[in-house]
């Protein structure tokens, strides 16, 4: 069975208050909000400040210092003591009703500003470990909503929206943090899950966050915690993914965090919400940005195996749909290196040729890649070449950097993080300074995700479905543009927000709005 846990390992801190002088100066304890069940037991997540003492929680909690011990065996409170910037679990008790002052979240705001100042250290040896992964973020201010024309909200639905300043959420990742160590991709995403969670309890929204580890079992879920619940993100993978669909309310979205494979649950299940675009997606998504481009007398080029026709009728539909004016080239990189030749009687000098590669081997994509790249010196004809592809490009190792500059690659990607954002700075100063090491690009995920439901549950309130799809968001990794699959259907939603990034013959990397 499932088991909800706290991973204190992977959060060891949100925030410190930095304390000027030399003189002892008392950290007040303000009460957590986030909780946990542990073993059937609520406990509160407690982040430890510099100076704060059990005596001190434990008055602020109305809980004994026995009582800390004993839910905090697990990490040798009683042995080790307290330790700054960990997490202990504080028990919940439901008489108990600790005041808080109306100015703590002025004061956490500030406790954050000051230890990212103060903190800026990377864990090398993490870096080292798992390497460095291509990460994206959001945060400090908030991006403004879209605005929603009242026409269309009224042919959305009768009932106008109720915002709440309370949401509950349910996070499902294989976690394996029984075995002390736990995965660090979904560690990582539990931990920008998190932040996102605090970024929106400063905003004044109240975050219920229940986490489950589904790295065995899918658990045996409350009705009364289901019935509470607004969103659920996970499970990751295809099959613990039906198993929840086939057993959960329909009237409980759940949202399917980054495999795209699941896309196909979606078609039948309304409740379902695909975070990662598919393929036919991307594709869509380069089809508008071609048709955007395109110049009066420009034809469009797309290069494809030999023998591999089914690959391009999807593609061929969707140039077609938007009125590109397009012909097509195909060839088998077996059949030797005349295809330069063939390749160039269908370019035209003084103009730029915008060119499509559709395929999914990395051999013949490195090889159109190539073949493109030698037509733009000089002494092939100098031809002028936008090339434009899905983000799986850019994961090819073989492919040399220089030809994808060369060709002016336009990449359409799920995923991208702009470190020119100042909002990506500054969850990458947080990252590091709360967590101690790098946010990868699960990291960034977690926090996206989070953060944009929260945010539609927030504004909308319990018929936040029935909404969202107005909303588009650019967030710190993604774009979020979501749409019914099939409209009229029982058909779930698919996200089709996408990032464009141009490799420039200048040897420099454009991230488009």
């Amino acid at each position: 069975m499932g088991k909800r846990t706290l991973l204190a390992a992977i959060l060891s801190v949100f925030t410190y208050i930095g304390v000027a002088g030399q003189d002892y100066v008392p950290v007040p304890v303000t009460v957590s909000k986030e909780k946990v069940k542990l073993d059937g037991k609520v406990y509160y997540s407690h982040v430890v400040l510099e100076r704060q003492t059990l005596y001190g929680i434990s008055k602020a909690y109305n809980v004994t210092i026995e009582d800390l011990y004993r839910a905090n065996e697990s990490i040798g409170l009683r042995e080790n003591g307290l330790k700054k910037n960990s997490i202990i679990l504080i028990p919940f008790k439901n008489e108990a009703k600790p005041a808080e002052r109306k100015n703590n979240r002025r004061r956490e705001a500030e406790a954050v500003k000051d230890s990212i100042e103060q903190h800026q250290t990377v864990r090398k040896d993490y870096i080292e470990e798992f390497g460095e992964v291509d990460v994206q973020t959001e945060e400090a201010e908030p991006q403004p909503a879209a605005e929603i024309p009242a026409d269309s909200l009224a042919a959305a639905t009768p009932e106008m929206p109720e915002p709440r300043s309370e949401v509950n959420m349910i996070l499902m990742l294989p976690l394996k943090a029984a075995s002390g160590r736990g995965t660090s991709g979904y560690m990582d995403f539990y931990s920008g899950a998190i932040l996102a969670a605090r970024a929106k309890g400063l905003q004044g929204i109240n975050v219920n966050l229940s986490v489950f580890d589904v790295a065995e079992a899918l658990p045996e879920l409350d009705e009364d915690l289901l019935r509470k619940t607004d969103v659920v993100i996970g499970p990751v993978f295809y099959d613990n993914l039906k198993a929840l669909l086939d057993k959960i309310p329909e009237s409980t979205a759940v949202v399917s965090p980054m495999d795209p494979k699941t896309e196909s649950l979606a078609r039948n299940h309304k409740n379902l919400i695909q975070a990662h675009g598919s393929n036919e997606m991307q594709y869509a998504g380069i089809a508008d940005w071609i048709a955007s481009d395109m110049g009066e007398g420009e034809k469009l080029l797309i290069i494809y195996e030999s023998g591999k026709d089914n690959d391009i009728e999807s593609v061929e539909r969707l140039l077609e749909e938007r009125k590109v004016n397009s012909g097509k080239i195909s060839y088998n990189i077996l059949e030797g290196r005349s295809i330069d030749t063939a390749i160039k009687a269908r370019l035209e000098a003084g103009m730029t040729n915008r060119v499509l590669i559709v395929s999914d081997s990395e051999a013949f994509v490195n090889d159109a890649i190539r073949n493109l790249a030698l037509l733009t010196l000089e002494s092939s004809g100098g031809y002028d070449i936008a090339l434009y592809g899905p983000s799986k490009i850019r994961s090819y190792e073989t492919i040399e950097a220089e030809n994808l500059h060369k060709t002016k690659l336009h990449l359409a990607m799920s995923y991208n993080v702009n470190y020119d954002d100042p909002r990506v700075m500054d969850f990458l100063m947080k990252y590091r300074a709360v967590c101690r090491t790098e946010p990868s690009a699960f990291a960034y995920q977690g926090y996206d995700l989070c953060y944009f439901f929260i945010s539609m549950v927030a504004k909308y309130g319990d018929n936040w479905t029935k909404w969202f799809c107005e909303e588009s968001a650019s967030m710190l990794q993604a774009n979020f543009k979501f749409n019914r699959i099939d409209e009229g259907s029982n058909a779930g939603f698919v996200n089709g927000g996408l990032r464009r990034i141009v490799y420039d013959d200048d040897y420099t990397v454009d991230v488009l709005n």
